[in-house]
């Protein structure tokens, strides 16, 4: 018989149609799969293969074409197109308690001798609930069985029981195109076997004393609980042997690694039957595994046919040996029973009355068994977090920053070491503390990096990703400055930041001080600083300091005057609100350009509100803002006396006091902080030649 090469379907073509008349059903079956085999699949090959298939047809079809090789009829040659559904992966009883959102997956193999294009596949969900979905494979090829994972079922389900069907488009063999299991669907009952389809005869065992079968469940919350365990055995002429229940989460490695739980000794029945085994309450989620550990030998778990076996759910173990996977291709008789939380967590999570420093979270209690409550709280930036203890609601939250975004959770604590899953997030921000009040004083200091003090805003004007923000390096005040960075899009310089608007009086003649620094040469950094009744470009009508050769590598306090690296004076004409602006315009390709330790004050009030601070010299507040109390921290290079001054809004002197303080470290309380009007003060702490002005608020 006369055969043809990859590239020789013309010639096969011209001499099948030569010798038509005389051609057997047999030989042009073989000419066809021969031509097919030997060339790949495009649309001009696959055209012809069809076209053989009808030609085959015609001549007497696949038991003609075995008869005339002197074969029997029932030998057939296999399939060129057959794709079959071998085997669903999916629950026998699926708990909504906790399984869902539930995925099936299917395996689906080419049991053809013909590579498969586009193969759709397809989920459908009848009976209690609905649901279909179906998935294209692009390629099928001959061989091992491939997974196709649909998507997860919509919604809530009905209680009830489900068919679920998967199946494959028409081909050459519909016999294997479509494959079904039922599923039971309940609200706590969770088990891998088809309860209407047969068990297999002979069980699964770890086959010694000491050995162990695991097999793996996965459910997606933590807040479920395991209330029993069925498991279901096959006749073994062990007899009457002992076992125990265990409950394990996953180690590193996925396998079976920290034990949760132990049942007592339990006895499986001489012949087939179930055992039901009660655990208090053990909390799972996420996966976890139930193990049978057999006492004796010959457990015989009974099982269910699955080829091929889903992956990583069943494992075994021989005494004191290592987990692994199990060859079997079955599915286990394991049922897990579900309950709520013994402990359940409060709910109706609300924030408020929030304050720049405290909060008040209400909830929702359980309706009995809760001993108290354990609230953590987190900022938006600092690590950890902070914990509070309550045994109602409502409850506060207290030492929070100002104008800082903060997220808590709650869990109950409940009789018998009970602990609830967590309950929330809930988020809320505190507000910002007004700066607002004249004399000004900003040193980057009360808030948190890349926060901005309240009230105060920044504008990127040349939009190139590069702007002003609060860092926590190369401060002149520890621990922070604001900083402008540069370009990175190799653009000029136009950002801004402006203070709040301060309340400023006409007639009235204010200084502008703050220090600044760059990076040094050859950076050459450039900053103007003015003054409007507007936080715009457009709105900062007045020019109060202007420098272009700003390359200083440490910090200048500016002076007043009219200069071109000093500030001018300001007398503003109408009483209101102003804005005042720091204009950064370095050429392209600079470095970093810091401002710290901005004041403003009235001249001529007598009030000094300049910092010189000796290097190891430190003065920091505490709480900021203060309600109570003000501590001051103080790290002296030198013993000697502590002076602190401070001042009101209009420059008054409302405390003050004088104290005897060692080297090093020193907290000193400034007297009667607690009777003093809510407001913003400037608080003056000179101590050896050092002098440090912190702007501090009471609430």
């Amino acid at each position: 018989m006369k055969t043809y090469q990859d590239d020789k379907y013309e010639s096969f073509m011209a001499d099948l149609l030569a010798s038509w008349p005389v051609l057997t059903a047999f030989t042009y079956h073989f000419s066809c799969s021969r031509l097919i085999a030997t060339t790949s699949i495009d649309t001009f090959r696959r055209g012809l293969w069809l076209w053989c298939r009808v030609a085959l047809a015609l001549l007497g079809g696949g038991s003609y074409a075995a008869s005339a090789a002197g074969l029997p009829p029932s030998a057939k040659p296999r399939k060129a197109y057959d794709a079959a559904v071998v085997a669903i992966h999916s629950y026998g009883k699926l708990a909504t308690l906790a399984a869902q959102p539930h995925i099936v997956q299917a395996m689906v193999a080419n049991t053809g001798s013909m590579l498969m294009e586009d193969v759709h596949v397809t989920l459908t969900v009848t009976g209690a609930n609905t649901f279909t979905d179906t998935k294209t494979l692009p390629f099928l090829p001959m061989g091992s069985p491939v997974a196709v994972v649909f998507n997860a079922y919509p919604g809530i389900l009905n209680p009830g029981t489900n068919l679920v069907t998967v199946s494959v488009a028409d081909d050459d063999d519909w016999s294997n195109d479509a494959l079904s299991i039922t599923q039971v669907v309940s609200t706590n009952h969770l088990a891998y076997v088809d309860t209407t389809a047969a068990l297999n005869t002979t069980g699964v065992s770890a086959g010694a004393m000491g050995g162990a079968l695991a097999a793996k469940f996965t459910i997606p919350s933590t807040a479920n609980y395991l209330s029993s365990i069925r498991a279901t055995f096959a006749a073994t002429t062990a007899g009457a042997t002992h076992f125990r229940v265990e409950i394990y989460s996953p180690g590193p490695n996925g396998l079976p690694n920290a034990l949760l739980y132990t049942s007592a000794t339990q006895t499986r029945p001489a012949g087939t039957g179930t055992v039901s085994v009660t655990l208090p309450t053990v909390q799972v989620g996420g996966g976890f595994y139930v193990v049978l550990r057999e006492l004796d030998n010959g457990l015989a778990l009974a099982t269910q046919p699955e080829e091929p076996v889903r992956l990583n759910k069943f494992y075994y173990q021989t005494a004191n040996g290592p987990w692994t996977v199990s060859s079997s291709q079955t599915r286990w008789a394991l049922e897990l029973v579900l309950t709520t939380s013994p402990c359940p967590p409060p709910t109706n999570l609300v924030v408020s009355s929030t304050t720049p420093t405290t909060a008040t979270l209400t909830f929702t209690a359980p309706t009995a068994g809760v001993g108290s409550y354990e609230i953590i709280y987190t900022d938006e930036l600092s690590a950890g977090g902070a914990l509070v203890r309550a045994t109602g609601s409502p409850a506060t939250l207290s030492s929070l920053v100002p104008n800082v975004a903060y997220c808590a959770t709650i869990n109950s604590w409940c009789s018998g070491g009970y602990i609830s899953p967590l309950a929330g997030p809930v988020c809320f921000t505190t507000p910002c503390v007004s700066t607002a009040a004249m004399p000004y004083f900003e040193n980057f200091d009360a808030v948190y990096p890349s926060v901005l003090p309240c009230g105060l805003t920044v504008l990127n004007a040349n939009n190139d990703g590069s702007t002003w923000k609060v860092v926590a390096n190369n401060p002149n005040s520890v621990p922070q400055a604001m900083r402008y960075g540069y370009s990175v899009a190799g653009k000029r310089a136009d950002d801004w930041f402006f203070t709040p608007g301060l309340p400023l009086t006409a007639g009235t003649t204010y200084q502008l001080q703050f220090k600044y620094r760059g990076f040094g040469m050859p950076y050459p950094e450039a900053m103007e600083a003015r003054v409007g009744r507007a936080a715009t470009p457009a709105g900062q009508s007045t020019v109060l300091f202007s420098n272009t050769q700003i390359t200083n590598a440490n910090y200048v306090t500016t002076t007043a005057g009219i200069a071109d690296d000093q500030v001018s004076s300001f007398t503003p004409t109408v009483s209101g609100p102003y804005y005042f602006g720091f204009h950064v315009t370095s050429p392209a390709s600079s470095y970093y350009l810091y401002v710290d330790d901005i004041e403003l004050v009235p001249t001529g009030t007598g009030l000094s509100t300049g910092s010189h601070v000796v290097d190891g010299f430190r003065a920091e507040v505490s709480p900021v803002p203060f309600s109570e109390r003000l501590t001051v921290t103080v790290n002296a290079r030198q013993a000697g006396p502590l002076h602190l001054l401070l001042n009101d809004a209009v420059g008054r002197v409302v405390r003050e006091t004088i104290a005897a303080i060692p080297v090093g470290a020193s907290a000193v309380p400034l007297p009667g902080a607690n009777t003093l009007p809510a407001g913003v003060y400037l608080l003056t702490v000179q101590q050896g030649g050092s002098t440090r002005v912190i702007r501090v608020a009471r609430e």
